[in-house]
């Protein structure tokens, strides 16, 4: 079983969490990372790992705008006008421009986030290089409660874990069905990278 791109730990490290020498389980171990990876991304509601995103948000006649994800690493290009007419170029030491900061878009004068429903447009990457310590424990935390409630020696016939359900009838096991909730020091960890509804 070969790790998904959006998995938050990796195998190596959920053994040694567990304390196992191998995934000897038919890749069990790897299914369960990347569904518990997913079903804490689907919590948060949004990638932890680096991506790049377009978003269209009403003006509110600010200079700022809170994105949705974060933190920002780059913005790719700021638009602005009903009919996104106006591209706003970065700020530079000769011109006013665009600048950003983890979390907001800024704007100087003369450019503005006029007030607006739906005129404002912004390219940008955001999220993390490496997983975050607090969100890989919780990862591992919630893998380590869906294999001690599986007995780690069986192979899994199905899981469900949030939304995500695999089945792995394939196998032969002691359990017919495992419904994994996340524990309450998971839900903790990953909390504060929820995503944010954006702001002005």
């Amino acid at each position: 079983m070969v790790a998904a791109p959006n998995d938050l730990t990796t195998l190596a490290n959920a053994l040694t969490w567990l304390g196992c020498p191998s995934d000897d389980a038919s890749g069990t171990l790897q299914r369960v990372i990347t569904a518990v990876s997913t079903a804490i991304q689907n919590t948060i509601g949004r990638n932890i790992k680096t991506a790049s995103y377009n978003e269209i948000f009403d003006g509110r006649g600010r200079s700022r705008i809170m994105v949705s994800n974060w933190p920002i690493t780059a913005v790719a290009s700021v638009t602005l006008g009903e009919l996104m007419q106006v591209s706003v170029p970065p700020r530079s030491s000769a011109s006013p421009g665009y600048t950003f900061s983890d979390k907001f878009v800024y704007v100087d004068s003369p450019y503005f986030y006029d007030p607006g429903k739906r005129n404002v447009q912004i390219a940008y990457t955001a999220g993390y290089t490496t997983v975050p310590f607090d969100i890989e424990q919780g990862c591992l935390t919630w893998i380590k409660a869906i294999m001690d409630g599986a007995n780690y020696s069986a192979a899994l016939k199905a899981m469900a874990v949030g939304q995500t359900k695999l089945d792995f009838s394939h196998a032969v096991t002691k359990l017919d069905k495992i419904t994994a909730l996340a524990p309450p020091q998971v839900v903790s960890l990953v909390a504060s990278y929820r995503r944010v509804t954006p702001t002005w």
